[in-house]
């Protein structure tokens, strides 16, 4: 009963986003198109007109590599950490350059495991607009334990980032524990807020 309440407040939210985005970029496309310039060259042969600069740098947004969001962790093996538990989980991506990433996963339970991690992915960008379509990483961290007087433990992450408009993200992520009895295993599926 709780997963589906959850998933009603994360669907809400998402919507509520993906909405708000498309009215703005509405809004914004046509105070672009209001504020260029066209200009001519006075002794080009052909005359061509040129665009100014505030228009050419508004064609291109930003690409939104960071993130912040929200999801669920479904616990897979172990039972060391609250990793295999599973829960609400806070998932996290700090885009440090193009192809590297802290990609950083809290889930709450009946305990709580933070797990930052140092990844390195790829951009997968659309053929027809060359914009980021999917970014899937793999990297190492550390698992953070603060139920057992913050026992870490090294970690391996495998997942992929999905854009869904400008300021959502989807990511789905494996992450692996390896503690001193067992290896902690979970999946986390979250939607995120693009900065």
């Amino acid at each position: 009963m709780h997963l589906v309440r959850f998933s009603f407040i994360v669907s809400g939210i998402a919507l509520a986003i993906f909405i708000n985005d498309k009215s703005s970029a509405q809004g914004t496309n046509g105070r672009d198109t209001q504020n260029s310039t066209v200009t001519e060259l006075p002794n080009s042969p052909k005359s061509l007109p040129l665009l100014s600069q505030s228009s050419q740098a508004s064609s291109q947004p930003r690409e939104r590599r960071s993130y912040i969001g929200v999801g669920g962790g479904l616990g897979l093996s172990g039972g060391e950490t609250g990793l295999a538990d599973g829960g609400f989980s806070i998932l996290s991506r700090i885009g440090i350059t193009d192809s590297v990433s802290i990609h950083n996963s809290t889930v709450f339970g009946e305990q709580t495991a933070v797990m930052p991690a140092l990844t390195i992915g790829v951009s997968i960008r659309g053929a027809s607009n060359a914009s980021v379509i999917a970014f899937p990483f793999i990297g190492g961290g550390i698992n953070i334990n603060t139920s057992q007087n913050f026992e870490v433990d090294p970690l391996l992450v495998a997942g992929i980032d999905v854009p869904l408009a400008d300021r959502l993200m989807a990511t789905t992520r494996l992450n692996a524990s390896f503690g001193e009895d067992k290896t902690d295993a979970g999946l986390l599926l979250g939607i995120g807020y693009r900065l």
